[in-house]
């Protein structure tokens, strides 16, 4: 080995040496890269207010939006609504919340993710971490959409992943879709409203029937004198009566059947 090579070896050295002594000091946060949480959530705790949801692994130009009705307390189970906006909008609350007073049901508002055909499992996943910050019965969950949500019911409700998980359906502005699976709402109920000069009411008559022979229980409601999207006030009636019907006020119909019949069957032991 020549002398002019030495210092540049012993450099090296020396470096090499030195990072050996160093690298059992590096924290393992620095060594490994730090793994992403499948869900960012601001938990909603105050009745009555909003929160959003991040979802890790999806591609969605805006989070879920999380409300909290006024009526909740903590142990207490209660109905969830899942609500898609239509085109051009960004995941609101305020149809679904403003029809219902803001109590009686947990919403969440979805994004449509990039692709379409990854939204059973969004919404899935979804489900699965507000069942962990909020209580939900899981007997009382809903979809609901507004004109291209409207739709996207049946897109997303109305195939075979999807059944036996929702207890209902809320089809506005838009109307059954053909090419969906109307068999999978058999026995459940479906509510669609569209307004008196709705360009969706056509087919929302043609097609609601067509459902209705698959064994889904219908109601249909046409808002005189409102457009494709009925006013909220217009709507509200409708929604809330309907939502109450085939969610709280049925199970809780039952509850006390059922609680009925434990007592004649005890008294008649």
């Amino acid at each position: 080995m020549s002398v002019k090579n030495m210092p540049s070896m012993y450099c090296r050295r020396g470096v090499l040496a030195l990072l050996l002594i160093l690298l059992p000091l590096v924290p393992a946060w620095a060594a490994q890269p730090e793994k992403q949480p499948a869900v960012t959530v601001v938990a909603p705790t105050v009745p009555g207010t909003e929160s959003t949801l991040e979802v890790a692994n999806y591609k969605y130009p805006s989070p879920c939006i999380v409300y909290l009705p006024k009526d909740y307390t903590p142990g207490k189970k209660m109905p969830l609504i899942f609500f898609m906006h239509g085109m051009g909008g960004k995941p609101t609350t305020t149809p679904i919340r403003e029809a219902t007073d803001g109590r009686d049901f947990i919403i969440v508002a979805l994004p449509y993710v990039e692709p379409e055909n990854e939204m059973v499992r969004f919404i899935a996943d979804v489900r699965e971490k507000i069942g962990k910050i909020c209580e939900i019965d899981e007997r009382q969950v809903f979809l609901a959409g507004l004109s291209k949500g409207g739709f996207a019911v049946c897109q997303y409700g109305f195939i075979e992943q999807a059944k036996n998980i929702y207890c209902g359906y809320c089809i506005i502005a838009a109307g059954p879709l053909r090419g969906t699976d109307f068999s999978v709402a058999k026995g459940l109920p479906v509510l669609v409203l569209n307004g008196e000069k709705d360009p969706n009411l056509n087919g929302a008559k043609i097609c609601t029937p067509e459902l209705q022979k698959e064994g889904a229980i219908t109601t249909q409601v046409i808002v005189p004198g409102q457009g494709h999207v009925p006013s909220v006030a217009s709507m509200a009636p409708y929604l809330r009566e309907w939502l109450l019907a085939n969610g709280p006020l049925k199970y809780a119909q039952k509850e006390k059947t059922d609680a009925e019949s434990t007592r004649i069957l005890h008294y008649e032991r």
